[in-house]
C-alpha cells in the first residue's frame, strides 16, 4: 500500500472549464484523492462553488489566485492592440506569475507541487515562489501539454526574447513532462534529462460505450475541439463536401466558429455548428456519430487530446491535414469505407490509473 502523499495542483483551467488543460487537472485530482492522497487544487478565483465536487472526490479546491482581466474586445483597431499585448508581454496571462506566486507564499510540505500549463505564466509564478521557499514541496513537476517557444502552429515565431525565457523556467523545475514523445524536440536540449513523457490521462469508465452501430438516416459525423484559419481549418474540407450531392450531416462543436458562418449558409442543414458543451454529454453525442474528424497539427510535437477520446469511444476516425488534403479519403468515409481510418497505439497507456502513477514515481 503506497503512503500517503500531499500533492498540490496549481493551474489556471479546471472543471467545470472545457479544455484539455481543465480535464487534465480534473482527472488527476480524482485519481490521486481516490489513492487517499490529500489533494489540493489551487486556481484563480470564479463564481463557482465547489462544496459538491469536493465532497464527491475528496480533494480541496482553494479559487484563490487574483484572476486576469478579460482581453479587449471590439474593431481592428482594438483587435491589433489585443494582439500586440499577447504576441509581445503574454498579456493578460503575464500577470499569473505574480498573482500564483502570492498565492503561493505560504505553502509548504506538499510532497509534489504539479503545476500544468497553458498558459505558462502558471509555471512562472511556482518558479518565483519556489525559488524563495525551497520547503514548498519535495518535488515540482511542470506539466507542458503545449511547447512555450515552439508553439506557433503556422503562427508567427514569438519574438527572440523568449528564448531566455525558456532557458530561465527549464532550470527550476525537478521534472518537465510532456504528452508525447516527439515534443522533447521542442525544448533546449540542455534540459532533456529533466523531461519526462506522460501522456493525457482517461477514466475509461467514463467512456459511453455503445454495443450497437449508430444508425443516422444519412452519413452522420462530427468535430470537437478549437478551430482557425490555416491551422486546424476545415474550409477546405467544407468546399469539397459543398460540392457533394449526396446526403450527409456534419457537426462541428466549437467556439471558434466565426470564419465558419459563409458555410453554414452554403450547407444549410447538411452542417450544424454546436458551442461546447460538458464533456460526458459530449462523449454521449459522438458516440452517435458514424466517424469522427480530426485536423492535424502542423507539427509532429503536438497531438490532440481528443483522439484519445474518439479512440475510446471506438468510432472511425477521418484524419485530415489542412495543407494536405484527400479528397477520396473523405468520399471512403461518406461510402462508409473506413480501411484507412487512423488508428490510435497503446490505449491502455492513456488509462488515468497508469498516468496518475507516472505521476507519483518522480516523488
Amino acid at each position: 500500500m503506497e503512503s500517503k502523499k500531499n500533492i498540490l495542483i496549481a493551474t489556471k483551467f479546471f472543471y467545470p472549464d472545457i479544455t484539455p488543460r481543465a480535464f487534465r487537472a480534473f482527472e488527476l485530482a480524482k485519481e490521486f484523492s481516490r489513492r487517499g492522497h490529500h489533494v489540493e487544487v489551487l486556481i484563480p478565483e470564479r463564481n463557482y462553488c465547489y462544496r459538491n465536487l469536493e465532497s464527491k472526490y475528496g480533494f480541496m479546491v482553494k479559487a484563490r489566485v487574483k484572476p486576469t482581466p478579460s482581453l479587449i474586445q471590439g474593431n481592428k483597431v482594438k483587435a491589433m492592440i489585443r494582439f500586440g499585448l499577447e504576441y509581445f508581454f503574454l498579456y493578460p496571462h503575464i500577470l499569473l506569475m505574480e498573482n500564483f506566486r502570492n498565492a503561493l507564499e505560504k505553502e509548504k510540505g506538499h510532497d509534489l507541487l504539479l503545476s500544468i500549463a497553458y498558459p505558462y505564466p502558471v509555471h512562472f509564478g511556482v518558479a518565483k515562489a519556489i525559488s524563495k521557499n525551497r520547503h514548498m514541496a519535495k518535488v515540482w513537476v511542470a506539466d507542458c501539454g503545449d511547447p512555450f517557444l515552439k508553439n506557433s502552429l503556422g503562427r508567427l515565431e514569438p519574438p527572440f526574447y523568449f528564448r531566455y525565457i525558456e532557458e530561465w523556467f527549464c532550470g527550476k523545475p525537478d521534472y518537465i513532462t510532456v504528452p508525447v514523445p516527439e515534443a522533447k524536440q521542442a525544448y533546449p536540449k540542455k534540459f532533456e534529462n529533466k523531461i519526462r513523457v506522460i501522456p493525457q490521462g482517461f477514466d475509461f469508465d467514463d467512456v459511453p460505450q455503445n454495443h450497437e452501430e449508430p444508425q443516422n438516416p444519412v452519413p452522420t459525423f462530427a468535430y470537437a475541439g478549437n478551430l482557425s484559419p490555416g491551422l486546424r481549418d476545415p474550409r477546405k474540407l467544407l468546399e469539397f463536401l459543398h460540392r457533394q450531392k449526396a446526403a450527409f450531416k456534419f457537426i462541428i462543436y466549437t467556439k471558434n466558429e466565426k470564419f465558419l458562418l459563409d458555410y453554414e449558409k452554403k450547407l444549410g442543414a447538411k452542417l450544424e455548428l454546436r458551442a461546447f458543451v460538458p464533456r460526458n454529454q459530449l462523449l454521449s453525442e459522438l458516440g452517435q456519430m458514424d466517424f469522427l474528424v480530426n485536423f492535424e497539427n502542423g507539427n509532429s510535437f503536438q497531438k490532440p487530446s481528443k483522439l484519445i477520446d474518439y479512440a475510446l469511444l471506438k468510432r472511425p476516425i477521418l484524419s485530415l491535414r489542412s495543407n494536405d488534403f484527400n479528397p477520396q479519403l473523405v468520399i471512403d468515409f461518406l461510402d462508409g469505407k473506413y480501411e484507412s481510418q487512423y488508428r490510435v497505439e497503446n490505449v491502455e497507456e492513456y488509462h488515468i490509473e497508469k498516468v496518475a502513477q507516472q505521476f507519483l514515481d518522480l516523488i
